[in-house]
């Protein structure tokens, strides 16, 4: 009972991040021929990041444009709020604008437009909920009003009254449509390590386990923990035939510490002598930054 124990303190579990086809992890429900009244420069709702959390890098939104100019976007800008854990409202102190590389609009029958947008990948926690807000402006600066979502999820779509870095958000009736894509950091519950594995993990303090999923250049799918062999971090891999040892080498001088997103979480309770070891192994297993970021 104290092995489970330990072990289910110590399981830290890994997506690898492929580049396959960004699928789609999101859905506020189809537009409706409604706009989500209001007079807001900009409109945000919220959506949930379940399990291990989400590479994302595109967004959808519906919208349209009241002005009597040209409906030519001129400009889109789109930030990531976390949520307040106490009342799921959004944070403004947890803003990031999401660096947008590219966008497309297209005409909807018979009136509105449906905008994507593309940015860089950004990694969101799991089971957090988050804003997304939506700034876009036509060539005569007219803002885009969202169009009603035929579903409703958590709390209701916020205009946003202010513009830049401001904030003075209303509850408006009803959800804002849009959808987001990208890639879900899958996870494997601890159950799927077999009675074999398990006996032969280190179940102290200063190891750390992992279950890979998915193919990768260096690690086969399975069950993975770093252990300290003669005060030196040392992977392990565990299958039928028990535990061998995995040929992955950080030449840490313990002059300078880097962190990934997921690492900071899968490495967060690691002590200091398995830190960077620990960091380098996610960033090679989740991020594929194998040898990338040097290590002092």
């Amino acid at each position: 009972m104290e092995l489970w124990k330990s072990l289910g303190r110590a399981l830290v579990l890994i997506a690898l991040w492929t580049s396959a086809n960004a699928d789609q992890l999101w859905n506020n429900g189809n537009h409706e021929q409604f706009q989500l009244f209001g007079t807001y420069d900009r409109i945000m709702d919220d959506f949930y990041v379940p399990s291990g959390g989400w590479w994302i890098d595109k967004a959808e939104v519906y919208g349209l444009f009241l002005g009597y100019g040209s409906n030519t976007v001129q400009s889109v800008n789109i930030r990531i709020i976390e949520a307040d854990p106490l009342t799921g409202e959004p944070d403004p102190s947890q803003a990031e604008w999401l660096p947008v590389t590219s966008f497309d609009k297209q005409n909807l029958d018979p009136w509105g437009f449906k905008l994507e947008a593309n940015f860089h990948k950004t990694y969101l926690k799991g089971q957090r909920v988050y804003w997304i807000e939506f700034d876009v402006i036509a060539e005569d600066n007219d803002p885009m009003r969202g169009l009603e979502s035929d579903g409703g999820f958590f709390q209701p779509a916020y205009g946003n009254y202010a513009t830049g870095n401001e904030y003075d958000l209303h509850a408006i009736n009803g959800d804002l449509a849009f959808n987001l894509f990208g890639q879900e950091v899958k996870t494997i519950d601890v159950s799927a390590a077999d009675d074999f594995k398990v006996k032969t993990l280190d179940d102290r303090w200063h190891a750390l386990t992992f279950n890979l999923t998915g193919m990768h250049d260096w690690f086969e799918p399975g069950l993975y923990q770093i252990q300290l062999n003669r005060k030196r971090p040392t992977l392990y891999r565990f299958d039928e035939d028990g535990k061998h040892i995995v040929d992955f080498k950080v030449e840490d001088r313990g002059e300078t510490r880097f962190t990934t997103p997921l690492g900071d979480d899968m490495c967060e309770k690691a002590p200091d002598i398995l830190q960077s070891y620990c960091q380098s192994f996610v960033a090679c297993a989740a991020y594929t930054f194998c040898g990338a970021i040097p290590i002092p």
